[in-house]
């Protein structure tokens, strides 16, 4: 278990293995709660990451399963011997209300937000003394002002002279194709593509009325995609077109991509621009998004006319590399680090304390490579 919301509990603590709730196998409970969150094909690393959130496996079991007096837990201790308790239904008044931890809240200024919202969405630390620098993007998205970070970031990179660099895109749903292709080009070492094929089926719809900026969406596909010889309407440019690596400030020492379940959309694009890469190793768990492509382009929202029901509705078909299986998966990373009880009790960023233990070893072979 990843969590426990009430925190006086002596025995189920951070870190345990649950094997059974109500004599439910835990494999069994996973496989129901799995049909209530969406994922990319056959992927279940975005649907553990998402149970593993906190609140998530407690709000999704109840609601399926309904909520009960009293739960009985089969968890196994320390010497992997399986013992079974019962717990009352989560009472935060009771479990983990303390009247002493209340503070008073100081609300941020709006100035004071967005530095902190761009923060959370991009940041840079260098370790001048293991010549280590460590990128963390969890967007793509426009509006973070990433084209100037990004430029800031590799300059500050070249002038420090770092030898390896930690590009952590675990918690990247995506966003700007035009953000993660800027990111590649500081990285790879080619020209590279984005994809190749993004077309679609129609350019028009008879459901119009309902779909979001469908005029300013029709206007775009009549002026940028061309009808093939397979009925569908092509989007060329990015089909044909081959991106330049960064000249200024591009990195040429050992990079570290980390991936996992909460990477989608135009972070699997990064992620597969780099992974062939020589000086490049991608280390973590597959992608969310799927490694074969996506529909994550153009995507207005829609709200059915009588329930009121609002959904997004993609009206591109992206396929990154043709040559790739359809397996229904993500991208397997080169290097798999997968959690463990231990790791998860002791809140170990586990991944990360992996590339630090391959960094290790790249400088080890260095000093053997030197040495006469």
């Amino acid at each position: 278990m990843a969590a426990n919301l009430n925190r006086r509990d002596s025995i189920l603590k951070r870190g345990t293995i649950v094997t059974a709730i109500d004599n439910k196998q835990m494999k069994q409970i996973t496989d129901t709660l799995f049909k209530f969150i969406s994922s990319d094909g056959h992927n279940t690393t975005h649907k553990f990451q998402s149970l593993s959130n906190r609140g998530v496996f407690g709000s999704l079991y109840t609601s399926v399963y309904g909520m009960a007096k009293r739960y009985s837990i089969d968890y196994l201790d320390s010497s992997g011997k399986i013992h079974s308790t019962t717990i009352p239904v989560y009472d935060p008044s009771k479990d983990t209300f303390n009247r002493t931890a209340i503070r008073r809240f100081i609300r941020p200024t709006k100035k004071e937000r967005k530095e902190m919202n761009l923060r959370n969405m991009r940041s840079l630390r260098i370790d001048g003394n293991n010549q280590t620098a460590f990128l963390d993007v969890n967007s793509f998205g426009r509006g973070y002002q990433l084209k100037k970070f990004f430029k800031q970031s590799f300059r500050s990179i070249r002038k420090h002279h770092i030898e390896y660099l930690v590009v952590d895109v675990r918690g990247n749903g995506g966003g700007s194709v035009t953000n993660s292709t800027l990111l590649s080009k500081y990285l790879v070492n080619e020209k590279f593509k984005v994809c190749d094929s993004l077309y679609a089926i129609s350019r028009k719809s008879h459901y119009k009325s309902y779909i979001e900026k469908y005029f300013l969406n029709r206007l775009f596909m009549i002026a940028f995609t061309r009808k093939k010889k397979d009925g569908h309407f092509h989007f060329g440019y990015f089909e044909r077109h081959r991106f330049k690596p960064k000249r200024k400030n591009h990195f040429n020492g050992k990079g570290y991509i980390l991936i996992g379940g909460n990477s989608f959309s135009a972070t699997t694009l990064f992620a597969n621009s780099v992974i062939k890469q020589d000086n490049v190793t991608v280390v973590g768990e597959e992608t969310g998004g799927g490694s074969y492509g996506n529909t994550a382009w153009l995507i207005p929202d829609v709200k059915l006319p009588e329930t009121k029901l609002e959904f997004r509705l993609p009206l591109f078909r992206l396929v990154m590399d043709k040559d790739q299986p359809k397996t229904g998966h993500g991208i397997f990373p080169e290097v798999q680090v997968l959690p463990t009880s231990d790791a998860i009790r002791r809140n170990a960023d586990y991944k990360l304390d992996k590339v630090m233990e391959l960094i290790k070893d790249d400088k080890i072979e260095k000093l053997k490579t030197k040495s006469p």
